[in-house]
Order: C-alpha cells, then sequence, then structure tokens
C-alpha cells in the first residue's frame, strides 16, 4: 500500500469514528463550540451596523434608501468573494481559512468606526463582508463531516445559536455603548473581540479528516468546480426549493433585524438605547429557543420520514406571517412584544434543519462550494435586497403616511415567508427519494 492510500484509509478510519458518537466525540464538540464563538463574532460585526443607523444617517445627513446601501454592499462583496473562498475550502485547510477571515473582517470592523464619510464608512463595509465570507461554508462543511445525519441539525441548530447571541450582544450591549460612547467606539469594540479568538483558534482547533478522493465526491476543478454545484441546484428538486425557500427566509429576516430598532423608534417612541435592549432580548435571547428546538425537534421527527425536516420549515414559515404582522402592526407596546417574541421563536426554527438537509443533499468534497452559492443567494438577494427594498418602499410611503411608512414597509416582509413556505412544501415531495441517492452514493466509498 503507498504512503497515500494508507493517509486516505487513515482519514476514513478517523471519519467513520467521529460519525459514530458524533456529540461524544470531544474534539468535535471543542470544534462545534470554537465555530460557534466564531459566529458569534460574525453576527456581532454584521449586526452592530443597525443599532448605529440612526446616529449616523443624522451625522452624515442621509436618506433611508442611502441606509440601505450599507447592508447591500457588504453582502455583495460577501457573496462574490464568498463563491471563491468555499471553493478552496473543498480544497485546502479550512481551519486556516476561517482563522485568516476572522482576523480580516474584525479588524475592518474597527475601521468602520474611523469612518470620517459615508463612503469611507461604506469602503469599510465592504472589507467587512469580505473577511466574513470565509467562515459559514467552510465552518459548515466542517460540522457536516463532524457530525452523521442524524445529528447534523442539532449540531448546526447549536452552530447557528451563535446568530441570536450574537443580536444579544449587538443591540443590548450594543445600544448601550452607542447611547453612552457613541457609534465610532461601538465598531471598535465589536472588531476587537474577533482578533483575539482568531489566535485562540490557531491554538485550539484542528483540521478534521476528510473522507478520501473518489470520483463520487472529490471538488470537481477548472469550470466544473462553478457549473457543477450550480447544476445540482437546478437539476435536484428538493435542492433547487430549499435554495429559494432559504433565500426567502434571509431576505425577511435580515430586512425585519436591520430596520427594527429605527422602527421601534419611529412607531412607539422608544430611544435608539432602550430599542437595541428590547431587539437584544426578544430577538437575540427569545429566538435561540426557536433556533435549537428547530434542530433537535427536526431530527427527532425525521424518524418518521424525511419529509418532516421540510415540513417542519414549511410550518414555520406559515406562522411567522401573521406574527410578523402582529408585531408591525400593532398599537400597543404590549401587543408590539408579545408578537415580537412569537415571531422571534417562529421565525427562527429553520436555521439548522434547512442548511443541514442541504448538506446531506450533496457529495462531502462539495459541502463547502455548496455552502459558499447558498451564502451568495442569502446574502445578495436576502439581506442585501431585502433591506434596501425596505427602505426605498419606506421613503416612498412618507408622503403618505410620514414617520409610519417604515411600518408598513416592513409588513411586505410577511408575504415573503408565504412565499417561503410554499418552496419548503414543494421540496418535501422529492426529499425522500433525493437523500436515499446521496446515501447510495456515499455507500460505495
Amino acid at each position: 500500500m503507498s504512503k497515500d492510500e494508507s493517509n486516505q484509509l487513515h482519514d476514513l478510519v478517523m471519519l467513520k469514528t467521529v460519525e459514530k458518537v458524533g456529540f461524544a466525540n470531544r474534539q468535535a464538540v471543542l470544534t462545534l463550540f470554537l465555530l460557534t464563538l466564531a459566529y458569534v463574532c460574525v453576527a456581532l460585526d454584521r449586526a452592530i451596523i443597525a443599532v448605529v443607523l440612526e446616529p449616523i444617517k443624522h451625522e452624515f445627513t442621509l436618506t433611508d434608501t442611502q441606509m440601505g446601501l450599507l447592508p447591500l454592499a457588504f453582502s455583495v462583496l460577501f457573496a462574490v468573494v464568498g463563491v471563491p473562498l468555499g471553493l478552496l475550502a473543498d480544497r485546502l485547510s479550512r481551519r486556516n481559512i476561517i482563522i485568516a477571515s476572522l482576523f480580516v473582517f474584525s479588524v475592518a470592523t474597527t475601521l468602520c468606526g474611523a469612518a470620517l464619510s459615508f463612503v469611507h464608512l461604506l469602503l469599510a463595509r465592504i472589507g467587512v463582508g469580505a473577511g466574513e465570507a470565509g467562515t459559514g461554508p467552510a465552518a459548515m462543511s466542517i460540522i457536516a463531516d463532524l457530525f452523521p445525519d442524524r445529528q447534523r441539525a442539532t449540531a448546526l441548530s447549536v452552530y447557528y445559536l451563535a446568530a441570536p447571541l450574537g443580536f444579544v450582544l449587538t443591540f443590548a450591549l450594543g445600544g448601550h455603548l452607542v447611547g453612552q460612547y457613541g457609534w465610532r467606539f461601538t465598531f471598535f469594540a465589536a472588531g476587537v473581540p474577533g482578533v483575539l479568538l482568531a489566535v485562540v483558534l490557531l491554538l485550539l482547533m484542528r483540521e478534521p479528516a476528510r473522507p478520501p478522493t473518489t470520483p463520487e465526491n472529490s471538488a470537481p476543478g477548472g469550470l466544473a468546480a462553478f457549473s457543477k454545484p450550480i447544476k445540482q441546484m437546478a437539476r435536484k428538486s428538493t435542492l433547487r426549493h430549499l435554495t429559494i425557500g432559504i433565500t426567502l427566509n434571509a431576505m425577511a429576516s435580515a430586512a425585519i433585524m436591520l430596520w427594527c430598532a429605527a422602527f421601534l423608534l419611529r412607531s412607539h417612541g422608544i430611544p435608539v438605547a432602550q430599542a437595541g435592549l428590547l431587539v437584544g432580548v426578544f430577538y437575540g435571547a427569545v429566538s435561540m429557543i426557536g433556533v435549537l428546538a428547530g434542530g433537535v425537534v427536526s431530527d427527532r421527527l425525521s424518524r418518521l420520514g424525511e419529509v418532516w425536516r421540510t415540513r417542519v420549515l414549511a410550518l414555520a414559515a406559515l406562522f411567522s406571517a401573521p406574527a410578523l404582522l402582529g408585531l408591525l402592526l400593532s398599537q400597543s407596546t404590549l401587543a408590539m412584544i408579545v408578537s415580537f417574541i412569537v415571531w422571534a421563536v417562529i421565525s427562527s426554527i429553520w436555521y439548522g434543519p434547512a442548511f443541514a438537509l442541504t448538506q446531506s443533499l450533496v457529495p462531502v468534497r462539495q459541502r463547502a462550494t455548496t455552502a459558499s452559492l447558498l451564502y451568495l443567494l442569502t446574502n445578495l438577494i436576502g439581506a442585501g435586497i431585502g433591506p434596501q427594498l425596505v427602505g426605498i418602499f419606506s421613503d416612498a410611503l412618507v408622503p403618505s403616511l410620514g414617520v409610519q411608512s417604515l411600518r408598513y414597509a416592513m409588513a411586505t416582509m410577511a408575504i415573503i415567508h408565504l412565499w417561503a413556505m410554499w418552496h419548503f412544501l414543494r421540496a418535501g415531495r422529492t426529499v425522500q427519494r433525493e437523500l436515499a441517492e446521496v446515501d447510495g452514493a456515499q455507500a460505495t466509498l
């Protein structure tokens, strides 16, 4: 047996050992914990712009449409850079890509606080987007390798707990920092933890073993590196509808969360610091319940049939729509808060189950590339266009609705939730068959 064959056999044995134990493997759990902390930094640096929107708008005398360009510019660079970094993650060390990306976007976040004009701030946010692009696809690929199908949704739900936790830090602590020290210091405070964490990952995190390369699971080269995952999304009905549903859900969530603090200020008269605390508690903390429950419930119900993975997603999208309308259209602050809690839980269920299912539908050596394409769509179309559309609708409604224009502009996102529900239902029609096809191909390894 050659040295290469021996190394491939070793990697295969190590991989199957991890698959047997999942959460019982200490190194797998440590890796998941470190990746979750890294994603907390991603969520914090991405969302911090939401609590500083109003102070920046007044300092630079900007319109809502201009403010919407900040998440759009971030998302464009995040999406464009993410695909080549996803391709690299299927070929090179995912650990090193994550560490380098973490350092870059954290430094760029601190530079946002030094911006002297709107253009400077826009360029710095572009840097944050480009830096963050390397974290998600590589992390998702690592987690999918470390945890088997029966635990994958739960593991990714743990990872995505970082998103609401990042919102807790953003809106609770970030809102306080804006009120006490200003928006510039807030950017500095958000960027430093990521720089320190990059050092911790360098010391403690290992690159997990991957399956040996075969024609069935190898990462394609040349133009096929781009075209093959795209063709899979187009050819596989389940993956295609999942992708559209995920993108639509991301659009609704990004739009609501970016404008939420501004909505609370304009429609309910809640100051920025208090609005940040409300959003942090009732979206960040409460939505952790939905994120974790989504993965656990999906893994449990899948024992009754794989179609339940998509049914969980469809039901969550369905009930998110009326909850969102209750949040935005309630005149009483108490009713608004209750609706906020319900929407925060239900609208967060999809993260772990949806992304876990996409990872199960593709070959193991194409997982990071597929994840990067999903991030391209969710950030370019979802997180980019969603907030921008709300800003445009809000400006257009000002002549007739005045300060309440933002409330009704945000309400259009309820339609997006229902649209996502339809695609999740369609994904359920073929999920059993297409998962069986992938399992059959893997069984030949």
